[in-house]
């Protein structure tokens, strides 16, 4: 059952009870083990952007990194939820340009930015928003770039169908020990397909995020390691100004990594 974890009280008086799941895994050599539990560990909910690091690692197993001399200011950002704001944009716009593209093939829609002071600033200069103010466009790119990398069509890389979106469900499987063909499919936001399973499977995929020394595939494990090592050096691409993903990295020098998906925070 899902259990109590906070309450909010007004002068004294209780008024809001939020409850939640929350599961900590272990992992080693020998398996792993639930270490701490509130609430169901087997609840099953959507991944959505919390899924968004193991999104990126096809990108660097297919060698984007070293091709597109990627700096890990711009992996991070393929990792991200950021804000919208001047730097984030300036970035998403040079991951796009070293890759040959423009905001133009970018499918994530437009929205406003997240950062409350860049939105505001829009609306008063009467400025629209764009795609590259989506806070997923860097994922985007990045996927975009995988199917560039792998010769796929550029044309409904973000259909669950495309062989981008199979080749990231395998991996998603792969790393939460879910079968393929268990994990439920929904629709993000951004038009990206996201996956349903259980938050306990969740935690064990970021275990391995935290030790992909305990990933049996060399390539892989490597590619995964340069993705936490991007995230944890570079937070402010991971979200921006005032994000708490992005403080929680920061003051923390790295120990841990971050990353919010859908009101949900899962931890290195």
């Amino acid at each position: 059952m899902t259990a109590e974890l906070v309450h909010g009280f007004r002068n004294g008086y209780l008024e809001n009870i939020y409850r939640g799941d929350l599961v900590v895994v272990e992992m080693g050599r020998s398996g792993e083990e639930v270490v701490y539990e509130l609430g169901n560990r087997f609840k099953r909910t959507f991944w959505r952007s919390s899924a968004k690091p193991f999104q990126a690692v096809p990108f660097v197993e297919a060698g984007g990194m070293e091709q597109y001399k990627i700096t890990g200011e711009e992996l991070a950002l393929m990792c991200a939820s950021h804000g919208g704001e001047a730097g984030h944009i300036e970035a998403v716009r040079g991951l796009l340009e070293k890759f040959g593209l423009s905001d133009a093939h970018l499918d994530c829609g437009a929205v406003i930015p997240m950062h409350q002071k860049t939105a505001q600033e829009l609306l008063k200069q009467q400025k629209e928003w764009t795609q590259l103010h989506n806070c997923c466009s860097g994922k985007h790119a990045g996927m975009l770039a995988i199917a560039a990398l792998k010769g796929y069509e550029l044309d409904d890389y973000e259909k669950i169908k495309h062989p981008l979106q199979q080749e990231v469900l395998g991996l998603a499987a792969e790393v939460s020990g879910v079968a393929k063909e268990d994990i439920g499919i929904g629709l993000d936001g951004c038009g990206a397909p996201i996956f349903y399973f259980p938050i306990y499977n969740m935690a064990r995929a970021y275990a391995l995020l935290s030790q992909p020394g305990l990933i049996n595939d060399q390539k892989r494990s490597e590619a995964v390691k340069l993705v936490a090592k991007a995230m944890t050096e570079h937070p402010w691409y991971v979200a921006g100004t005032d994000r708490l993903d992005t403080i929680l990295m920061e003051t923390t020098g790295g120990r841990v990594l971050a990353k919010l998906g859908s009101g949900r925070c899962l931890l290195r």
